[in-house]
């Protein structure tokens, strides 16, 4: 069934829930034995001897392999007292594998340490009353209660929600907020930016609340469909194992022909068999670069360490290697691939002149800043050292910058109590929210530019047109404008 398309009485119906009380505990353990549990399917682990054997597969490490074989009968059979070659060619080939398993272990241990550093959890309706449980064991039909700052577990169509915005970057890459709406009505085969009225697992509520009942868990999410790609992504060389393979075919058929030809000529001018073989198979040893791979190996160890100190994780040691052959990157704009995270660069309070926000601010601007702050509902907290961002991006940057101005949100809540708030719209494209203030009111709205001056029609038109110049060079320095006004 293409849930985001059906009616959501249909949903309910076809799971047997119930949106008001939820599943009962019989009908969770029957959903759970039909669709299994809500998590991913892991790579099968690799075992110690597939590691090594994929080690042993480089075309150097072979030829080294052959010459180390032979030299080891030669030793045998001619010089059983001198086994030096052999004991260093087999040393090179095994200080190479311990290297690249040790490393590529580490990397693996840190991969597995971040899907561990949190145990989601999810907040439902079962057996008719409110319930906390693990994420993992959310099945199809479960009444799922988000609020801000939540991260949504599974997939699910909405029910019911009340100004619901969703952080969808993970999915789409555009870090800007998506507006929800249990009402919207969704064509078949549509992207997944475009599906209005339903959450996916792995995404952010960052504003207002909702009730959704879940859909889709585990691999057959829309996450879980990424995850499967990379489960069965064939694994390929890096630019610079090609070039060493390479290398090692020319060298190798250097070596071959070069072997074959002393021989030969050896053996017609009447050199003994033995003497003849052990001319050849010390050229062809002596052609081979035993200390290449162990070399490379070690470099590359080092190019890993380096990345480690700046919080990179490399998972195969010649990976490291790869992003130096790339000669164009193309990326999107979106905060995604920095730090996901908008900050405010400039400020404008009338009648002064724009400043950059590092600058020192006056009277008026942090009145502005207090205005902006007052009609914000995000937040940012420490908690055990640890800052725990909920709300909008937007919005989350003008806490930011008040914090950096030496003010706090609670401080001005306090101060300025809240009693009235027209939440953000679509539509409006506009937050009205109403303050006490010594004994008086005081309305303030944030928005749209272009919206604000029909909320105050007392705006004269020399102050309009300087707003708007101010608006535009805003916008010629690619900066996103919010207007805040109030009265």
């Amino acid at each position: 069934m293409d849930f985001r398309t059906k009616k959501i009485k249909s949903i309910v119906t076809q799971f047997n829930s119930n949106p008001e009380k939820g599943l009962t505990s019989k009908e969770v353990e029957q959903h759970r034995e039909q669709y299994g549990a809500n998590q991913f399917d892991e790579e099968e682990s690799i075992s110690l001897f597939s590691k090594v054997l994929d080690q042993l597969k480089d075309v150097t490490v072979i030829i080294l392999i052959l010459a180390g074989i032979i030299s080891t009968y030669i030793a045998i059979t001619e010089h059983p007292d001198d086994f030096s070659e052999p004991i260093v060619i087999f040393s090179i080939i095994l200080i190479n594998v311990v290297i690249a398993i040790r490393q590529e272990g580490k990397a693996e241990k840190a991969l597995a340490s971040l899907q561990n550093l949190s145990a989601p959890q999810a907040r439902v309706l079962r057996n008719d009353q409110e319930d906390v449980i693990d994420a993992t064991d959310l099945v199809p039909g479960d009444i799922l209660l988000l609020e801000a700052g939540d991260q949504i577990p599974a997939d699910a169509r909405l029910i019911s929600s009340s100004d619901l915005q969703v952080e969808e970057s993970a999915l789409t890459g555009e870090s800007i907020p998506v507006e929800k709406d249990e009402n919207a009505e969704i064509e078949e085969n549509s992207p997944v930016g475009d599906v209005f009225n339903t959450v996916f697992s792995g995404t952010l509520v960052t504003n207002g609340r909702a009730t959704a009942i879940v859909v889709a868990t585990g691999m057959d999410t829309e996450m879980g469909s990424v995850a499967n790609l990379l489960n069965n992504t064939k694994q390929g060389k890096t630019p610079l194992q090609s070039r060493m393979d390479g290398l090692g075919k020319q060298v190798s058929v250097i070596a071959l022909i070069a072997g074959i030809i002393i021989f030969t000529l050896s053996f017609l001018q009447g050199e003994a068999f033995i003497l003849s073989l052990m001319t050849a198979v010390s050229l062809a040893v002596a052609a081979v670069p035993e200390t290449l791979p162990v070399i490379v190996t070690i470099s590359l160890a080092n190019g890993v360490k380096n990345m480690v100190d700046r919080n990179a994780i490399i998972r195969t040691i010649p990976s490291v290697e790869t992003l130096g052959s790339a000669s164009v990157i193309a990326s999107d704009k979106t905060g995604t691939l920095t730090q996901n995270q908008m900050t405010i660069q400039k400020l404008w309070a009338f009648p002064h002149e724009p400043i950059n926000v590092k600058n020192e601010f006056g009277d008026d601007e942090k009145w502005v800043l207090k205005m902006m702050s007052l009609a914000s509902n995000a937040t940012i907290e420490d908690r055990d050292g640890e800052e725990v961002i909920s709300g909008d991006p937007t919005e989350t940057a003008i806490i930011r910058l008040l914090q950096k101005k030496g003010l706090q949100k609670d401080d001005l809540d306090e101060s300025y109590p809240r009693v009235h708030e027209i939440p953000f719209d679509s539509s409006r494209k506009l937050m009205t929210t109403v303050h006490e203030i010594d004994g008086h009111y005081i309305s303030i709205t944030k928005g749209a530019f272009d919206r604000l001056p029909v909320e105050f029609s007392s705006i004269t038109d020399e102050v309009g047109q300087n707003a708007r110049d101010i608006h535009d060079s805003f916008a010629n320095d690619a900066l996103r404008v919010i207007a805040v006004g109030y009265k």
